[in-house]
């Protein structure tokens, strides 16, 4: 195959994904991870793509899903500051909830020297990270297995989740618009958040300043059911200016990372 059709296949292969890991593509043309590393920095350079540790994704699209392993590798500090910021917010004998989001993976990070806690959760992330902490009670939500988030999605984690409560719910999104709300990529995911939103007697939303003003395929929520916002930041001080003032008027807190 010539390296130009292959580039061609690879970029419709990530417009119809809208992420996709290298050695997939390794595996799918049977090219070493240099080949296919030189043409995603040429669709890269070409500004099709933004290439990530390991893969390579594009945000376009109301139907936009990154797999889990690119994510992990991209806004690495900027997830950390907002995972330190939400670790004092959780006090000894807290139950919480966290997502499979990369960003609850920092916040699960931080919990690690903190008192006796419990955390619902319903990823596979967050299960490996907190598996050898003796302070934190693990309960795994169950449900259908989703490879690209590594998490649990489907009707039997709502189901799971209607029948308790916890006291705070760290949850994440693809998307915040101040008309539309709370937006994610797709509906199974988007359930699991919009069900511990009412479950939780305190709501927190983690998200870096990529989010703004996104509007995504599944409407979790309105702002006025999240008491706290925590992000990493803004790109210019007239975006945070806005945002403060939206805030206000809602009566959620904003919360700046830094």
């Amino acid at each position: 195959m010539l390296a130009k059709e292959r580039k061609k296949l690879i970029w419709e292969t990530i417009l119809q994904e809208k992420s996709i890991l290298s050695k997939d593509l390794c595996r799918k043309f049977n090219v070493t991870n240099e080949t296919v590393r030189k043409d995603l920095i040429e669709l890269e350079n070409e500004g099709r793509i933004i290439r990530a540790y390991g893969g390579a994704y594009i945000i376009d699209g109301v139907q936009n899903e990154v797999h889990a392993n690119l994510r992990e590798t991209v806004y690495t500090e900027e997830k950390a500051a907002i995972g330190r910021i939400c670790r004092s917010m959780v006090c000894a004998g807290d139950t919480i909830f966290l997502d499979e989001s990369t960003t609850c993976c920092a916040i699960a990070k931080e919990l690690k020297t903190i008192g006796a806690i419990t955390v619902f959760t319903n990823s596979y992330k967050i299960i490996h990270i907190l598996e050898d902490c003796e302070n934190v009670k693990l309960i795994l939500t169950g449900g259908e297995f989703d490879r690209k988030n590594q998490c649990f999605v489907g009707a039997e984690v709502a189901d799971f989740l209607k029948s308790y409560y916890v006291d705070k719910c760290f949850i994440s999104c693809r998307g915040v618009d101040m008309n539309i709300g709370i937006t994610d990529g797709n509906e199974k995911n988007g359930r699991v958040r919009k069900c511990i939103i009412r479950q939780a007697a305190e709501k927190i939303l983690v998200i870096d300043k990529t989010k703004l003003n996104l509007k995504k395929f599944y409407k979790i929520s309105g702002f006025e059911m999240i008491d706290k916002v925590v992000i990493d930041g803004f790109y210019s001080d007239e975006q945070r200016d806005m945002w403060e003032q939206f805030f206000n008027q809602t009566h959620t807190k904003l919360i700046v990372a830094k």
